[in-house]
């Protein structure tokens, strides 16, 4: 099994992995009839509220009725206000997809960057968690919009760019787009964290691991914090053949993270699954 398989088993998120699944048959029916009806994004989103508004006490139910009355209001500033308490109402309830549909109509009305980037940031973060396909995808089409529509009105936005790619390699498989867009972050930001990532899984995904390993060792060296550096880092040398760097990876990312017991724990048993391999 590889690290990358052993890293999404412990618990550490990994955008390019889908989640395995667990339902049942008559689940997997349920779900492919909501597909099947499902006709536009207003009946993708129908189906994410209906899921949603079943996981939630009364209390938030009765504090979203009162805020969608105020989302009728002629005034746009008090329109865009509450939607930006719908957002809060349903990210704090945990369904952040929901939240991030109204934060994007919020963005809709005030039209500004930093509104678009909010917005698609949440369901960029939310689409990879998501397990429902429709809400997947749904979150997946929605942040593609708000990084697009930011990157209009701030075209120096790399971050934004950063994620777009991501949504268009992950969510799109449209690789070629978003690694000529990683690319072109690269040529402005050499040595930006989650572009470096990004080409570093994908070139272990693609066997170049001769292009993989010297961009991960640099991104490990410069952001020791980062747990998924020194994994695709040791990932890559296993996957060449170099069990011994691979575990000299993991050696050494143990060191920067000595007071998480949890890392430690996956870390050392990735270390004892190469041994064994």
């Amino acid at each position: 099994m590889s690290l990358i398989a052993l890293i999404a088993i412990g618990g550490i998120y990994m955008y390019s992995k889908k989640a395995p699944s667990g339902a049942k048959p008559e689940q997997e029916a349920v779900n492919q009839v909501a597909e099947n009806e499902v006709q536009n994004d207003a009946d993708a989103f129908n189906h994410i509220l209906k899921m949603a508004s079943g996981l939630v006490d009364q209390t938030v139910r009765d504090s979203v009725a009162l805020i969608q009355k105020e989302v009728t209001s002629t005034d746009k500033v008090q329109q865009a206000e509450a939607y930006k308490k719908l957002g809060d109402v349903w990210s704090r309830s945990g369904n952040i997809i929901c939240g991030g549909h109204y934060y994007t109509e919020k963005a809709k009305i005030t039209n500004t960057a930093a509104d678009w980037r909010f917005a698609a940031g949440l369901l960029f973060y939310a689409a990879g968690g998501a397990a429902d396909s429709i809400a997947k995808s749904y979150a997946i089409d929605l942040a593609i919009n708000g990084f697009n529509s930011a990157l209009a009105l701030d075209s120096t936005d790399v971050d934004s760019k950063v994620q777009l790619a991501v949504c268009l390699i992950d969510g799109k498989n449209r690789v070629m787009d978003g690694v000529t867009m990683l690319k072109q972050v690269e040529k402005i930001q050499p040595d930006h964290e989650y572009m470096n990532i990004t080409l570093g899984r994908l070139a272990i995904v693609s066997g170049q691991f001769d292009k993989a390993i010297p961009r991960l060792k640099r991104l490990a060296e410069l952001h020791p914090d980062n747990l998924e550096a020194h994994y695709y880092l040791a990932e890559a040398y296993r996957a060449s053949g170099d069990k011994v760097s691979s575990i000299q990876a993991l050696e050494n990312a143990k060191k920067h993270f000595a007071k998480m017991p949890e890392a430690q724990k996956q870390i050392e048993e990735l270390i004892q699954n190469i041994k064994k391999s």
